[in-house]
């Protein structure tokens, strides 16, 4: 059940429940007010009529009588109105029939013990939603005797006393009461539903459409879209909120991006590094970084399904003396197995009839920053003396703990420093004085002829077959590359990237763009970035020729 629904399903319950107990008040007063009034209009109608039909029955007036007893019968609904004696007959009443009937039989006997026991005040009195009301009346007096007549006189009659009885049923009035209270709750509940049903649509506008849009902001956000924004507008609380939200998300998108960039320039980075690097998981032992120079110099295959033992159990290692090296010995078994820094200085690997000598260090890391390690960092590189680089011993001062971030940063800064002079030699003083042309294609065909093209020019040429090798050869002989021919259709990682990453490491480089139809040319040839396009299909001599006026000079001709 949605807020809304809640919202209005409690507020429905409230005003239900006034409203029964509004309505059950109502109806409890209905009673006591149709019984006051109906004694009231009795006894009114009682000491109006009373006297009338007192006199007209001493007359004699019979009709007259029953005429008055038959207006009386009316007073506060359909009723029956007689004249009692206080032996239970009925003298006179609003119905004929009624006269030759006993008033027990008539309904009237409650009148009865008024009539033996007159009072000079109509008594009124409600019983079953019926009127009851009686007053006391004078019978006629006896005829006087005639004077004329002879003989003794007759004993007087025994003296008696009537009442006027009235009965009303108020059947009609209690239903019209209640009737009444009906009809006020229904106009009250109308009125409620319809403010509940305006409170609907404002509850709609105002909190439901953007708690839903605010809801599927934050879905759709989760789900992977980084450009989902509430947008909404206002000084609500649900607007601030989803302004927090937006603004939360720009941030976390920029955080993500900065994070990003800086993961794909570290990878570059690794990928380009003349040193080999592996980085193996502690608790299942497979590796989830390699670099291409570590599987140039260990000649192992990119296989993310197997562990480090298996992978390593494919290579032949070697003591300087020939006998073989036990895998647990080398750096990366060991240093998971004891959690220290393990090092060879003297690995000798036998690839295709020819030995390289190694020189591997692997340390632990945390990334945690807990006691334990998460990963060990192994680096490698040919320990030779023609070999640029060398991979220094490292000493931790707590050897049992995994290294942590500083630790890495302090390896990583000595790499460099070592890295850094030969690096700079090796650019400034090509091995044969040839000026030196990166080609980087994804088609095989195209590299060979492109390489067998330049070289005849007298060209010093470095193919690259993707991206990765690509990133692998500008990273060793950057500054010494003078052209670069870039496929920009070039996979992992693409030729746009690594015409980025080109220009970040050397803004002045001299690029060379073989494509085919692309609708961003003009763009790309607007940006500045491109010294030249080779668009597809090209003969040799239109590459040759693009090179030359690349490189400014009149080779070959």
């Amino acid at each position: 059940m949605t807020l809304r629904n809640q919202l209005l399903f409690l507020l429905a319950l409230m005003f239900g429940s006034v409203l029964v107990a509004k309505t059950l008040i109502d109806v409890s007063r209905i009673g006591p007010e149709v019984a006051a009034g109906a004694r009231a209009e009795g006894r009114l109608a009682l000491l109006q009529a009373g006297p009338g039909i007192e006199q007209a029955y001493r007359d004699g007036r019979m009709s007259d009588v029953r005429a008055a007893l038959a207006r009386l019968a009316t007073v506060g609904g359909p009723g029956r109105a007689a004249i009692l004696d206080d032996r239970g007959g009925v003298l006179a009443a609003s119905e004929q029939p009624l006269e030759r009937v006993s008033a027990a039989a008539a309904g009237l006997a409650w009148a009865t013990d008024v009539a033996a026991m007159p009072t000079p005040e109509p008594s009124t009195d409600v019983v079953n939603e019926s009127l009851r009301a009686v007053v006391p009346i004078r019978p006629r007096p006896a005829a006087a005797p005639n004077p004329e007549l002879q003989g003794p006189a007759a004993p007087p009659p025994p003296s008696s006393s009537l009442a006027l009885a009235l009965q009303t049923d108020l059947g009609l009035r209690y239903a019209a009461g209640r009737r009444a209270v009906a009809i006020e709750t229904a106009l009250i509940a109308a009125l409620a539903l319809l403010m509940l049903w305006l409170l609907s649509i404002a509850l709609r506008l105002e909190l439901e459409r953007p708690s839903r849009r605010i809801l599927q902001t934050i879905e759709a956000f989760d789900g992977g879209d980084r450009a989902a924004r509430n947008g909404l507008r206002g000084r609500s609380e649900l607007a601030r909120i989803a302004k927090a939200f937006d603004g939360m998300a720009d941030r976390l998108r920029q955080s993500e991006q900065d994070l990003l960039d800086s993961q794909v320039r570290l990878d570059r980075t690794l990928q380009a590094l003349p040193i080999g690097v592996m980085v193996v998981r502690r608790d299942d032992g497979r590796p989830f970084f390699v670099n291409p120079r570590w599987r140039e110099l260990f000649g192992i295959p990119d296989d993310a399904s197997r562990d480090v033992l298996s992978l390593l159990s494919q290579v032949r290692c070697e003591h300087p003396d020939g006998s073989p090296f036990a895998i647990e010995e080398l750096p990366i078994p060991a240093a998971l197995r004891s959690g220290q820094v393990a090092e060879a200085r003297e690995l000798c690997v036998r690839r295709d009839d020819r030995i390289l000598a190694l020189s591997v260090v692997a340390l632990p890391l945390s990334f945690s920053g807990a006691e334990s390690f998460d990963a060990v960092l192994a680096l490698a590189a040919e320990a030779d003396a023609s070999s640029p680089v060398a991979v220094p011993t490292f000493r931790m001062e707590t050897p049992s703990r995994g290294a942590t971030s500083s630790d890495v940063a302090s390896v990583v800064a000595h790499m460099e420093s070592v890295m850094a002079a030969p690096a700079v030699e090796q650019a400034s003083a090509p091995p044969d004085g040839r000026d030196t042309v990166l080609v980087a294609s994804g088609n095989r065909a195209e590299l060979d002829s492109a390489t067998r093209a330049l070289e005849q020019l007298g060209l010093r040429v470095l193919a690259a077959a993707d991206g990765s090798e690509g990133m692998v050869y500008f990273g060793r002989e950057g500054p010494s590359i003078r052209v670069v021919v870039l496929d920009l259709a070039l996979a992992g990682p693409s030729g746009e990237m690594l015409l980025d990453e080109i220009l970040a490491l050397d803004p002045a480089a001299r690029i060379v763009a073989m494509c085919g139809y692309r609708s961003d040319l003009p763009l790309l040839a607007a940006s500045g970035k491109i010294a030249a396009f080779l668009t597809r299909p090209f003969r040799a001599e239109r590459l040759c020729e693009t090179v030359r006026q690349a490189l400014g000079t009149t080779i070959g001709v």
